[in-house]
């Protein structure tokens, strides 16, 4: 067996996948499942899902760096909120 590849894996959870902003909730990662191809992972206990650093490395790999087939997707967001307007509803 290579020196280089361990035995066992390391496995992330839900709070290292926030922690490197892949995903910010349990919602967004099922989102991701679902809509993206994020692996599913493992259970590692009933209420423990794990995946391992490969299987998310190969995931972000397939990920668009930007959008360029559309200009209008590449545009600038826009910071805070729209000003309210202070004239009333034309009725």
């Amino acid at each position: 067996m290579p020196a280089d590849k361990p035995l066992v894996p390391k496995f992330l959870r839900q709070k290292d996948l926030e922690a490197l902003n892949i995903s910010k909730s349990d919602t967004q990662t099922r989102f991701l499942q679902r809509e993206h191809g994020f692996p599913l992972g493992r259970m590692l206990s009933p209420q423990i899902r794990g995946w391992t650093e490969q299987e998310v490395a190969d995931w972000l790999a397939t990920r668009p760096v930007k959008r360029t087939d559309d200009p209008a997707l590449n545009l600038p967001r826009r910071r805070g909120r729209r000003q309210q307007s202070n004239q009333p509803e034309a009725t």
